[in-house]
Order: structure tokens, then C-alpha cells, then sequence
């Protein structure tokens, strides 16, 4: 008598995911990850800034505190928390209150990263039962790990955006199976 085995698909899961856009310092240094291009955020009519506003779309930004500006507007007086690039001291951004999540990008201090990669990659997760001499068992099987496989190793240690989107996505994954 030989070994016959029945594979049924008992159910398929799909997960889709979104990206995130990396942005660099004029002088090359990586200031922000958004989860937004910067062309698609509004602008600020008086100074052109772009208003990233954190409360609605996530981001990270890699600065440090350069102390308060204060600018005369034309209904008073503005004051400014601003944030500056770590290398080379350029500033990056503004906010009005030193703990608010609405940023403004100054015109030009941002350019996008030649590296904009998926944070979370689609992948298909299918539970197969096999039937094999009158004893059942499972297997789930996911496509996640062929496409991890497919990244460069190198690159996975000199970026710090691409290793925490690994991290997202294996948290991700656990979060999926459980």
C-alpha cells in the first residue's frame, strides 16, 4: 500500500501594507521617516513649510533641539522650537509648542532618500491539512519568508530604516499567527 496525502486549504489570510518614505539632510545625514511623501502634505501659506502633522500620519524624525526663534509676523509675534539636523546643524523643522506632534519642514531642508522601501511587505499566510494514512495534521505556511530572503544582508546593517521595518514586520507576523 503507498503513501497517499491530501492537501486542503482550510483558510487564507491576506495582509496588505503600507510604506514609508525616508528623507535626508542636505548633507546626506537621514533626518525622518514618514509614512507620507512630503509632495503630497499641505503647505504652510506663510513661509511655505510643509505641516506634518503626527497625530495623523506617523513619523520619526532624527534631530536635535536648537533652541526658539521668535518671528515678527503680521498679527504678531511667532515663536518657533526648532530642531536641526545632527551633523550638520542645518535646521530641518519647527514646531510651536516644544511637545507638539505638528511639524513644519522648512522649504529645502529635506531631500527624499534614494531608499524608499516597503515597512510592511504583502504576504499570504494559508493553513494546509494533511491527510496522511488515516492521521491529520496542520501546516501553515506563510510567503513572508521567501521575500525576506530576498534582501540584501549588507544592506540590513547600514540602514537603520530598513532594520526597524524588519522589526515591524516580524512583531507584525507574531501578532498575525497568535
Amino acid at each position: 500500500m503507498s503513501n497517499v496525502t491530501n492537501l486542503k486549504t482550510k483558510k487564507s489570510q491576506y495582509v496588505s501594507r503600507g510604506e514609508t518614505y525616508s528623507y535626508n539632510c542636505l548633507c546626506g545625514k537621514l533626518c525622518g521617516i514618514i509614512e507620507r511623501p512630503l509632495n503630497l502634505l499641505p503647505k504652510r501659506k506663510k513661509d511655505g513649510a510643509i505641516v506634518v502633522d503626527g497625530n495623523l500620519h506617523k513619523n520619526k524624525f532624527s534631530t536635535k533641539y536648537s533652541g526658539i526663534v521668535y518671528i515678527r509676523r503680521e498679527n504678531g509675534i511667532e515663536q518657533q522650537f526648532r530642531d536641526k539636523c545632527i551633523q550638520c546643524e542645518l535646521t530641518i523643522f519647527y514646531r510651536h509648542d516644544r511637545e507638539s506632534r505638528i511639524y513644519f519642514i522648512l522649504k529645502g531642508a529635506l531631500i527624499k532618500s534614494f531608499v524608499t522601501a516597503k515597512s510592511e511587505i504583502d504576504y499570504k499566510v494559508t493553513t494546509k491539512t494533511i491527510t496522511d494514512l488515516g492521521k491529520n495534521s496542520a501546516v501553515t505556511l506563510s510567503t513572508i519568508d521567501g521575500n525576506l530572503n530576498e534582501i540584501n544582508e549588507n544592506e540590513l546593517d547600514i540602514s537603520y530604516e530598513q532594520n526597524a521595518q524588519i522589526i515591524q514586520r516580524h512583531l507584525k507576523r507574531k501578532h498575525v499567527q497568535n
